[in-house]
């Protein structure tokens, strides 16, 4: 009989519990949303949904899929609207508009103080902005030429390699032999070039992907008397762990900021965090490694067309010297053709695909394609599905650089946002893509 009580009590608890925290907020509607905006069923009473969604990593698809079902306006989350409309993308993240981080970038936050990411504060972000803008500027990016183009080397090196074995008829362990050919995942060959390059200009040294050939860097114990790191036995994967990392705290983030610290325990949340932590002492000790050693002189869809391979080709035989290994930027800077390739890929395959949210600032209204959303209410649009939309034509899911040479070709800048809006948003990667796909089709 007591067990019988207990359990009807404890389910009088949970169920009051669900009541008030999912349903009675739901019912309330502080913000206007029900009825105005369609979406999930789940999405309106509660995170766990949109949560759940992002550890997929299909969700920026998903959400795609959500509007051409739901349309322009999507509820993603109790106090959540997704907005698949281009022209938004100014109103919501423009730095004149009335909307501010939300509490989402809590999550991102180590300790009290913020950085020019996580902060909500527009004047603060003015003024750490101001304090990295010169690390961004075109004269820095371009003296980072001669690092950058040493990974290129080193990743055609790796390649090279590949191909002299397949030539004979042999294969390794991440490559085959077909038809004399080497045949590879350029993708990940890719990511071990962005991560190597990433490491030796933000910490110091590279991960060491490119020459281990696979995801994992040597864990740093220590340093010598030199300051030359000191490898341990234990390997770090490193775009496995920053992916699984990214993916978590999105998962936690989309929660009010009061209850990241208890989500963090939950059993998922531990080991990724395990793995983040290994990663932290592996870049800690590479800086320390730096710092000890003093300053240093230093896709296309598929298989892409033959024609887009010979256009590119031909673009660059027209200005590149030949015999030259890895190309330098001032041969490549003006390239009309692979300018607009570059831009094409990161318009497909957005880097941030996902619509980051925005908070509507207190004692503000922002009014979006005929609704206006009140103080208090959580806004974003997806740039991958933005950047789909039919103000890229027709033909917007496929992978046509032609578009941005168009007489039209310069109106697509205000909707190009592959990482965020700003001047110096995708100047970096921009400059070094152009090396990479310059170098690629020497």
């Amino acid at each position: 009989m007591n067990t019988e009580t207990s359990y009807l009590q404890y389910s009088v608890v949970f169920a009051t519990l669900t009541f008030t925290f999912y349903v009675i907020p739901y019912l309330l509607d502080p913000y206007n949303y029900r009825g105005r905006f369609p979406g999930p069923p789940l999405a309106g009473l509660t995170n766990w949904w949109f949560s759940r969604l992002t550890r997929t990593g299909h969700h920026s698809e998903i959400v795609q899929q959500l509007h051409n079902k739901y349309g322009t306006f999507v509820r993603l989350g109790p106090n959540h609207i997704s907005i698949a409309d281009p022209d938004a993308l100014e109103i919501v993240y423009g730095h004149g508009s009335g909307a501010l981080k939300s509490d989402f970038y809590r999550i991102f936050q180590s300790g009290p103080e913020t950085d020019v990411f996580n902060t909500s504060d527009k004047v603060e972000h003015s003024r750490k902005r101001k304090r990295l803008a010169n690390i961004f500027s075109p004269q820095n990016v371009v003296a980072f030429e001669p690092r950058v183009r040493g990974h290129i080397r080193e990743l055609c090196a790796q390649w090279d390699f590949r191909c002299k074995e397949a030539a004979n008829g042999a294969a390794g362990v991440n490559w085959a032999s077909m038809d004399g050919r080497a045949v590879m995942n350029v993708c990940a060959q890719f990511s071990y070039l962005a991560f190597d390059i990433i490491g030796d200009l933000a910490l110091g040294s590279p991960f060491g992907l490119i020459q281990a050939q696979k995801d994992s860097s040597l864990s740093i114990e220590s340093v010598d008397a030199s300051g030359k790191p000191v490898h341990g036995s234990v390997e770090v994967p490193v775009i496995s762990t920053l992916a699984k990392a990214g993916a978590g705290n999105m998962a936690v983030g989309v929660f009010p900021s009061w209850t990241h610290k208890l989500l963090r325990l939950l059993p998922w949340n531990i080991s990724e965090a395990i793995g983040v932590k290994d990663l932290f002492k592996l870049a800690t000790a590479s800086v320390d490694a730096r710092i000890k050693r003093g300053p240093t002189k230093d896709s296309e869809h598929g298989q892409p067309s033959i024609d887009l391979i010979d256009k590119l080709l031909e673009a660059k035989n027209e200005y590149v010297p030949p015999l030259d290994a890895v190309v330098c930027y001032d041969d490549i800077k003006s390239l009309p053709y692979l300018n607009a390739c570059v831009k094409e890929a990161l318009r497909i395959h957005s880097t941030v695909g996902t619509g980051l949210p925005r908070v509507v600032a207190p004692g503000k209204t922002i009014t979006v394609a005929g609704q206006t959303f009140k103080a208090g209410s959580v806004i974003s649009v997806p740039s991958y599905t933005t950047n789909r939309s039919n103000v890229w034509g027709n033909d917007a899911n496929e992978f046509r650089p032609g578009r941005w040479l168009q007489d039209n070709g310069g109106s697509f800048s205000r909707y190009f946002v592959p990482f965020s809006t700003g001047p110096r948003s995708v100047s970096t990667v921009i400059t070094h893509l152009r090396y990479t796909h310059g170098t690629w089709f020497t």
